[in-house]
């Protein structure tokens, strides 16, 4: 109740002084006395939003006896700083990634009894977590007295996934190799428990602290333990924002999305021109650029591009970032934020607003809102990732205009595709692509995707594809490279092949073909529609034909069946017994042993293409 009295007390004051500030000619102290009450408002808001932490920490004890009994490991959990209050919204946001560093520590970091002993430790292991308030800040500290991170084996595991190259990993310091640990899907456990070892804990735990405006660090102790430390705003109804001038207005943008403050007359700052589209060339990176002024439709102050004006480049958090030229950065400002009015809600632009300590209110910017206003759409933004640069966008955006990629298709010539359908680029290699029921697809994990405008003639090399996407199948386009993006401002629908190309655009200059989206998405473009059907003999202990053969068919395109009942309407049937087949003309015989000792006719088990170029032998020979 103390945080209510204080609230009515300062609402009384603000009364008090704006009843004083009618009738003062020293209008500079009543403002002056004015700001001082409203901070004194906003603390109070503040304080009644802050619950201690014990509130988040108290279902911790519990979890841990639970891991300790899925485990088999004996671990002392040691709690301080329950005392310490955070914001009330914060504390179920802080619930998910808690869990994950605690699983984490209890499952990877801890070592078994056995191992602790022989390593010279105690044989129960001890997880401390602690929180303590650091100015503005809450820190809360995870610490273990495991194993740590083994940077071999993370080694191992990002070359193998090929998140970074060999040459790659070797630049980097200590800490951005842990860094590496944040990858998306990856994981260091050996195998995969009910506890933990999926792949998804870590990058959620750094999304979810992110997003709180939070930040995360780690301390490797090899052999000894990691400490995360996680730094967390004091509360969220207060955050750090930029305050910009823009228009004779002032605007404010959240500081967590600042990138980089610039002079526009910076030497490293350049606007280039791609058609009438702008695009900012900051030391060598070219980003989508556009005046906060026409974003907003406001009417510039000052007409010359250099004069005293400031370029910053913003992340949303869409994480695509893009060049917005400013008027003046006036300060820095921590602001309590309300929702903003229904009227400007609608424009996507704002997130909020505030009353700074002068006194005079400013709007809150929506970074996101903003990247989509100058042209930055999901599927832009996604592509420009893959490529390392991203869609221009006119600084007004009155209407869309769609853009079309263009690129040298796999026969050499140079064609179209409208961008609204490319998901992103990707380099596929040539172990993942297979020859299925007479096309090609690719097999990444458990997607498997045809392959369309490919002859088939890969080579050793990665092969650039253009993944495709209608929102709900996937197709994959092979190119040889890809040029650039090209807005489609005229069409020339009188074509000779109506099913293969959509139009002619006209792209610097000169007639591109158009790809027909439609096309390739029909069923009929050598989609695989029905896969065959492989019956697998195998017994109930059957581990290897279930564990090794069976992801090797399915990830052919094959669909794979252990039921008897399929034996008879399967296409092909594999075995590895050495009695005479039922159906010889659809058995296929897997051997044990590359060196065949027996009379008896079959493929080495672990010979994969032979056995699905044997599979397609059967396959074509059943149709004929």
């Amino acid at each position: 109740m103390n945080g209510v009295s204080d609230l009515v007390l300062a609402r009384n004051e603000v009364s008090r002084q704006l009843r004083r500030l009618h009738g003062s000619t020293d209008t500079d102290q009543a403002f002056e006395r004015l700001s001082s009450t409203v901070s004194e408002i906003r603390d109070a808001v503040g304080h009644m939003r802050m619950q201690p932490i014990e509130r988040l920490f108290s279902a911790l004890p519990r979890l841990v006896r639970d891991m300790c009994i899925e485990l088999d490991k004996e671990i002392k959990l040691e709690i301080d700083g329950s005392d310490v209050e955070i914001d009330r919204e914060m504390v179920e946001s802080l619930r998910d990634p808690l869990t994950h560093i605690l699983r984490n520590a209890a499952d990877h970091g801890i070592e078994q009894k056995a191992e602790r002993i022989a390593s010279g430790k105690g044989a129960a292991g001890r997880i401390f977590i602690g929180a303590r308030q650091t100015g503005n800040q809450i820190v809360v500290e995870i610490r273990d007295d495991g194993r740590g991170i083994d940077l071999d084996k993370l080694r191992s595991r990002v070359l193998a996934r090929k998140i970074v190259t060999e040459a790659k990993w070797n630049s980097l310091s200590e800490k951005e190799k842990l860094e590496l640990i944040f990858a998306a899907g990856l994981s260091t456990a050996d195998k995969v428990t009910a506890v933990s070892g999926r792949g998804v804990g870590m990058d959620i735990v750094r999304n979810n602290v992110q997003a709180i405006g939070g930040t995360i660090e780690l301390e490797n102790m090899p052999g000894n333990g990691l400490l995360i430390s996680l730094r967390l705003p004091l509360t969220l109804s207060i955050i750090p924002a930029l305050i910009l001038k823009a228009g004779g207005g002032l605007y404010s943008l959240p500081r967590s999305t600042i990138v980089e403050i610039l002079s526009a007359s910076n030497k490293h700052v350049s606007l280039e021109f791609i058609g009438e589209l702008p695009i900012a060339n900051i030391r060598g990176q070219r980003l989508s650029f556009a005046r906060l002024e026409t974003v907003l439709q406001l009417e510039p102050q000052s007409t010359k591009p250099d004069h005293g004006r400031t370029v910053i480049v913003v992340r949303p958090p869409s994480g695509v970032p893009f060049a917005l030229d400013v008027e003046l950065v006036v300060d820095i400002e921590e602001l309590v934020v309300k929702p903003v009015p229904p009227i400007l809600a609608k424009s996507g632009r704002y997130a909020g607003t505030s009353l700074p300590d002068n006194g005079r209110p400013v709007l809150l910017l929506d970074a996101s809102g903003l990247a989509e206003a100058i042209g930055l759409k999901d599927s832009d933004t996604r592509f420009g990732r893959q490529l390392g640069w991203h869609n221009e966008a006119d600084a007004v955006v009155e209407e869309c205009v769609e853009s079309a990629l263009v690129f040298e298709d796999w026969d050499g010539a140079t064609r179209a595709i409208r961008l609204s359908v490319v998901d992103r680029m990707e380099d596929i290699l040539p172990s993942e692509i297979h020859a299925v029921a007479g096309g090609f697809c690719v097999s990444r994990g458990d997607e498997l995707s045809e392959i369309v405008g490919f002859s088939g003639e890969a080579g050793l090399e990665e092969i650039k594809m253009l993944r495709l996407s209608d929102g709900f199948n996937i197709r994959y386009l092979a190119v040889r490279d890809v040029f650039d993006i090209f807005p489609i401002n005229r069409l020339s629908v009188s074509v000779q092949l109506p099913d293969t190309f959509e139009a002619v655009i006209e792209c610097d200059g000169r007639p591109v073909e158009l790809l027909n989206a439609y096309r390739l998405f029909e069923n009929d473009a050598g989609s695989i529609r029905n896969p065959a059907l492989c019956f697998v003999e195998a017994d109930d202990t059957g581990g290897w034909e279930r564990t090794i053969l069976a992801p090797l068919l399915t990830a052919s395109g094959y669909r794979v069946s252990f039921d008897d009942n399929d034996r008879g309407q399967a296409d092909v049937i594999l075995t590895r017994s050495l009695e005479l087949p039922t159906v010889p003309e659809k058995t296929i015989r897997l051997l044990d042993s590359a060196t065949n000792d027996t009379v008896v006719e079959g493929i080495y088990k672990y010979d994969r293409n032979n056995l699905v170029a044997a599979i397609e032998t059967k396959l074509r020979r059943a149709v004929s």
